[in-house]
């Protein structure tokens, strides 16, 4: 990840990013969603672009599972305790027709939207660990796809090391 990290109100981006592929997306598809954001989560020290691109990739990927007619459930929450560590969590879940684990794979391993607009599953992963959060993806054959997206917590500037001493 080279772009800079800033303070980023996680909900807000969800919102905006929500409203953009709603235009573009989810209307034309007939999806409806539902949106439960934590509103006790605070700003994230994160670069923006790089969250910009993973959320969409999310979205996307379940708007194209779900197909048409479909619902789109996305929160987020705070203080998601992970192997010890405080995260936030983003969750999309899509309740559409749900992939095997073969797709599911397959997706993640996919290169194709480099160098495309469009950001692909296995870029926003990529990001992600860069970033030192994790994925995971639950889906079941006509129950839909589940995204979990765990974020590291920090919320405060660390002191340079040079002044820790």
């Amino acid at each position: 990840i080279t772009a800079a990290a800033q303070w980023t109100d996680v909900n807000q981006l969800i919102e905006q990013i929500m409203a953009e592929t709603d235009e573009r997306t989810f209307r034309a598809r007939s999806i409806t969603t539902e949106l439960r954001l934590d509103s006790a989560l605070p700003p994230l020290h994160l670069p923006l672009s790089a969250m910009r691109d993973i959320v969409a990739a999310l979205l996307t990927v379940s708007a194209e599972q779900i197909g048409s007619g479909g619902r789109i459930a996305v929160s987020s929450a705070d203080g998601v305790n992970w192997n010890g560590v405080l995260h936030a969590e983003i969750r999309i879940r899509d309740f559409g027709r749900g992939m095997d684990a073969a797709r599911v794979a397959a997706l993640f391993a996919s290169t194709a939207g480099e160098g495309q607009a469009r950001p692909t599953l296995a870029h926003a992963l990529a990001q992600i660990r860069a970033l030192g959060g994790s994925l995971s993806c639950k889906s079941a054959i006509g129950q839909g796809t589940v995204f979990q997206l765990l974020l590291p917590r920090q919320t405060r500037r660390r002191a340079p090391a040079a002044e820790q001493s």
